[in-house]
């Protein structure tokens, strides 16, 4: 089962940096009043250790802030430094690294930037991967800080700085043979590790490539192997980060196993599999686990403890340490002053535990309290946590009324707490796959469990799948997008527009829900033809999901491929075909004979054109229709739009420009492009035009932002991929990145200038194997602002794109013609117009990847 992991509060070991006197008073605050600065300093420093392991993590900060200060007055350098390693730490704990990671920065002199004193360029998680640390002098406290950049890195998502870092924290404590910091090292390093291994899993599931899980099993591996060589003092951490690594992973292999039981990924597993048991046994055995760490340590530790044991399955022993353990995690949490957070962890695991062990009632009882805590101390994400819990138990107790109530209040704090963290550091993030996902599938699959759901759950459906939708694009954006999700402001409210709207009677939208955890599918028909006042239902399950998914997988493959632009294009009928059967044939009925069909589609879906489904004929269903995507993040309305050509920006590359060197994929010259920005300039005589050395990066942003053109057209590569950083177009001398884009276009389209209607990628492609490539296009799409986007899916000959774009703008030239039908008048010429069907292309490569996404209609 998966769940979201504790917030360990003292971050992976506790640092408390103490200097200038011996004796320390035990109470929490300042003792008797000392006679000496030095000695005020070492009490402040004491009082935020204190505080800190009680989890006033604020009380903590501001203590050895105070604590710095007194370092200061009298000139002692290990004590400011030392006073800076424990602050950072408070900032790590609060969700501040990038802050915490300035002042790990300037405290070893790595850098001496004091502009801006939160903000540097190493503290991003695309800083650069060299760093240079042979000026810091050998020194246990420059060990720890170096030890503890590397940790906040980690956090940060840089994760070779962090291993650079870590490497040399440990090679500083193996030359002063310092055990303690040897251990502590290795243990970072093992986290390190282990966040790479999340982070290349997470990878392979969105590409499917063997390469990405055989790495992201190599990370599992070195992790594992780190915490083996950890020693006395980080033992008890390192053994229970082994545990809960070794759960994992071979959880995710057997999901990932095949029949075959000789297959690698089998073999890992079973490797790994041999390896939880003898090690929850010394765990067990071990008396004194957990005994010298802080008080909140040791709840937390307890805890993970707990939720690792009940996931094995194969000793009685274990299921009653892992209740023993999570009752002493709750004794000791209720002896921490105003601390309703931790006790309601602790309450809520114990609810976990009843919960596996199918006692429902019990499960329940912990869980309400665990909320009723959550709640009182406003912990919005514990409160989705426990809500999700409790939806599932209401579920096991039949009672579905309950278990949609505290679904729906699991998804509404879950989006608090996605959007904080998106304000304060994009890369604090849960994962998507693991902590998201499956709040929103299982609440789905409970609103549509009906075999004939009513209007109300349906409409129910929507909504959540709209705020479903948007939560994943977040997540690949890392950023909030700001949209009211509530029904009335969602895509679901072309609904009431348009069964009133005579203009737009000729426009369905259909919505096509993915429930993979439950190998189904939902289809949602709206404006319907034959009911325009209903929304309506089919679901797609068992024998038939798992065709579909079959042929939509065979045909993105066929599609990647470079053999398919030569291959026959008979060879992808039996995919086209059998998708059209699944999601078209079944509501043919209920499409109006001709006009535009609007698809919101899940992510597994986007990267396939709809308009090359075909029918039981073979006639594609772009000779039947004008097609569009769309997406629940955009404003959608049902008001026509035409796009009147006027003045175009346009941009393109047709020489090998140095952007060219500063990517990975081995992209040719478009020497195509200049005739295809020539159509362009003879179409639109008065268009900008920005070609090869022309078309830097500080170019195209001043003319974007300073022009008026309503029309943006950018002829160079490009790729979309569900990997931000991979999602970029390429300019003469850098690519840009999707973040970059945004800034670009969204300028324009947020200033006071007039927004972009359309925009054109004329020579782009969604990243081969990529399962979720379709979210790059959308989130370059909904990033632009602008009315509609016109792009490709797969990179075509840019000779054939020249032709096919000049056809587009011819098209849009004439009056009372919108995007839609431009871009359909250009690929049925391109089907029918015997001079493209002697150049062949009317063969699907040249004319099927264009899509259009739009926001109106």
């Amino acid at each position: 089962m998966k769940f979201f992991k504790f917030l360990l509060l003292a971050i992976t070991s506790t640092l408390s940096i103490v200097f200038g006197v011996s004796h320390l008073d035990d109470l929490p605050g300042l003792a008797s009043t000392p006679h000496s600065i030095a000695e005020q300093a070492a009490d402040l420093t004491q009082q935020g250790h204190q505080y800190f392991a009680v989890g006033n993590i604020d009380g903590a900060f501001h203590a050895w802030q105070d604590a710095e200060e007194k370092y200061r007055e009298i000139g002692n350098a290990e004590g400011i430094t030392g006073s800076r390693l424990n602050q950072s730490l408070a900032l790590q704990a609060m969700g501040q690294s990038r802050r915490a990671c300035k002042t790990l920065l300037t405290t070893l002199n790595l850098e001496t930037t004091e502009n801006s004193p939160e903000y540097s360029p190493l503290c991003e998680p695309q800083a650069p991967e060299t760093i240079d640390f042979s000026l810091i002098d050998l020194s246990s406290i420059n060990t720890i800080a170096l030890r503890t950049l590397g940790n906040v890195w980690r956090s940060i998502g840089n994760f070779k700085l962090s291993q650079l870092s870590l490497e040399k924290s440990l090679e500083m404590a193996r030359f002063l043979n310092d055990r303690s910091a040897i251990n502590a090292a290795l243990l970072g390093l093992g986290n390190t590790e282990e966040a790479s291994y999340e982070r290349l899993r997470d990878l392979f599931n969105r590409t499917g490539k063997s390469t990405d899980r055989n790495r992201a099993i190599e990370r599992a591996k070195a992790a594992l192997h780190f915490y083996q060589q950890v020693g006395e003092g980080e033992a008890d951490r390192a053994n229970l980060n082994r545990l809960n690594l070794l759960l994992k992973s071979v959880a995710w292999l057997q999901e990932e196993e095949s029949d075959n039981t000789a297959d690698a990924v089998a073999i890992a597993g079973r490797a790994l599999q041999s390896e939880i048991l003898p090690l929850a046994e010394k765990i067990i055995a071990n008396n004194d686990r957990f005994s010298d760490f802080q008080p909140i340590d040791f709840i937390y530790a307890n805890l993970t403890l707990a939720r690792s044991f009940s996931q094995i399955h194969t000793s009685p022993q274990l299921e009653e340490v892992a209740f023993l353990a999570a009752n002493e995690a709750y004794q000791h949490a209720r002896q921490l002053p105003d601390n309703f957070r931790v006790e309601s962890e602790a309450l809520g695991t114990i609810g976990y535990l009843y919960e596996g062990t199918g006692e429902y009632a019990k499960a329940r009882e912990y869980t309400q309290s665990a909320l009723s805590l959550a709640r009182s101390s406003r912990a919005e994400d514990l409160i989705s946590q426990w809500s999700w819990q409790l939806g599932r138990i209401y579920k096991n107790l039949e009672n579905i009324d309950g278990s949609i109530a505290a679904y729906q209040m699991a998804v509404n704090s879950l989006d608090v707490v996605r959007k904080d963290l998106l304000a304060i550091n994009s890369e604090s993030q849960f994962s998507f796959r693991e902590n998201i996902k499956p709040v929103y599938e299982e609440y789905l699959n409970l609103l549509l469990q009906s075999p004939q759901p009513t209007q109300h759950e349906i409409k129910q459906a929507l909504e959540v799948s709209d705020r479903f939708q948007t939560a994943e694009l977040e997540n690949f954006l890392k950023c909030n997008l700001s949209t009211d999700r509530s029904l009335e402001n969602s895509s679901f409210k072309v609904l009431k527009n348009s069964a009133n709207s005579s203009t737009n009677s000729s426009v369905a939208i259909i919505r096509v829900i993915v429930l993979e955890k439950f190998d189904r599918a939902i289809e949602i028909v709206q404006n319907s033809s034959s009911h325009p006042e209903r929304l309506l239902y089919r679901q797609l399950s068992g024998k038939d999901w798992l065709e579909l998914q079959s042929k939509v997988k065979a045909l993105k493959t066929k599609l990647g491929n470079e053999e398919f632009r030569t291959a026959d294009p008979e060879s992808i009928k039996t995919q086209t075909q059998a998708i059209y059967q699944f999601l078209i044939a079944p509501i043919q009925d209920d499409l109006p004979e001709n006009g535009t069909l609007v698809f919101l589609l899940d992510s597994t879906l986007q990267s396939i054109p709809m308009s090359i489904l075909q029918d039981e004929s073979g006639r594609y269903l772009i000779e039947h229709y004008q097609i569009a995507v769309s997406f629940p993040t955009f404003n959608f309305n049902a008001a026509d739009r035409q796009n009147r050509l006027s003045e175009v920006l346009a941009a393109g590359l047709s020489v090998r420009g140095a952007s060219f060197d500063l990517i990975s994929q081995p992209f040719q010259p478009l020497e195509y492009v200049t005739a295809e920005l020539n159509t362009i300039r003879e179409i639109s005589p008065s268009s900008l035009i920005l070609d090869d050395e022309k078309f830097t990066t500080q170019k195209f942003e001043k003319w974007v932002q300073q022009s008026n053109l309503p029309i943006v057209h950018i002829a160079t590569h490009g790729q979309f991929s569900s990997i931000p950083e991979e999602t970029f177009i390429l300019a003469y001398d850098r690519p840009i990145d999707v973040d970059r884009l945004d800034e670009i276009l969204r300028d324009r389209t947020e200033g006071t200038r007039k927004k972009i209607e359309l925009l054109v990628l004329s020579a782009c492609q969604t990243a081969k194997d990529d399962k979720r490539g379709g979210l790059g296009l959308a989130g370059v799409a909904i990033r632009a602002g602008a009315e509609s986007t016109v792009a490709s899916l797969w990179n075509i000959s840019d000779r054939s794109t020249s032709e096919f774009m000049k056809e587009f703008y011819r098209a849009l030239q004439q009056p009372n013609i919108s995007q839609l039908q431009a871009l359909r008048q250009a690929q049925l010429q391109f089907l029918t117009n015997s001079k493209y069907i002697e150049l062949e292309y009317d063969h699907p490569y040249h004319w099927a990847a264009f899509v259009s996404i739009i926001n109106s209609i």
